[in-house]
């Protein structure tokens, strides 16, 4: 369990070191192809979704709410409490704030607009690199590992990357918390991961 976690420290200073490095333009022409990756279980899956997480891109992290914005106009984004990570509805174009971390985020004092995960049909999720079996390196706080323990089977969770950062399997060593992802989206496809994927889509379209 030690080697794992230094193999993912390894693969976080590299792949980030390579993520601080990109230029805006390359960001937001990523950020321009990525609506075409939408196609498949995908885009069956944002079509009948009514609650749709995401995050506001920090450190050049792929940029989804634009994407977003075509198929809602509500998003939910993540909040940290301490150190949980909590949802709250978003309205396109409401003020964020700054976070601890320097994230932006909705305003904690919001009423009325807190999600639990298990309600939300879709979270996209960024990640500094994650492989083909949806295993994922995070940020190394895990707010995300700790949210998604809590995920039921119902929610599909998007691992939001650009290609490169997308590795071979068995490269990253999952650990006891780690939970896989069900998909991956880049700017150029959208890959699924979970065979039991097309039961979670069926029951956003029959429910």
């Amino acid at each position: 369990m030690k080697n794992s976690s230094y193999s993912k420290e390894i693969l976080r200073k590299k792949i980030q070191s390579i993520r601080n490095k990109i230029t805006p333009s390359y960001q937001n022409h990523c950020a321009q192809l990525l609506p075409n990756s939408v196609t498949g279980h995908l885009l069956s899956i944002l079509t009948h979704a009514k609650t749709i997480a995401s995050y506001v891109p920090f450190k050049n992290e792929l940029n989804t709410l634009t994407t977003l914005y075509n198929f809602t106009k509500t998003i939910y984004l993540p909040v940290t409490f301490d150190s949980s990570l909590v949802f709250f509805k978003w309205n396109v174009g409401e003020a964020l704030v700054k976070n601890q971390f320097g994230i932006y985020e909705p305003g904690k004092k919001i009423s009325g607009r807190k999600i639990t995960i298990s309600n939300l049909d879709v979270i996209f999720i960024p990640l500094i690199a994650i492989d083909c079996l949806g295993n994922r390196v995070g940020s190394g706080y895990g707010y995300y590992d700790r949210a998604l323990a809590g995920n039921t089977a119902s929610t599909i969770t998007v691992g939001c990357c650009y290609d490169w950062q997308v590795l071979p399997a068995k490269v990253i060593a999952p650990e006891k918390h780690d939970v896989p992802l069900d998909m991956i989206l880049t700017p150029t496809v959208a890959i699924t991961i979970n065979d039991q994927i097309l039961k979670k889509v069926g029951s956003l379209i029959h429910r």
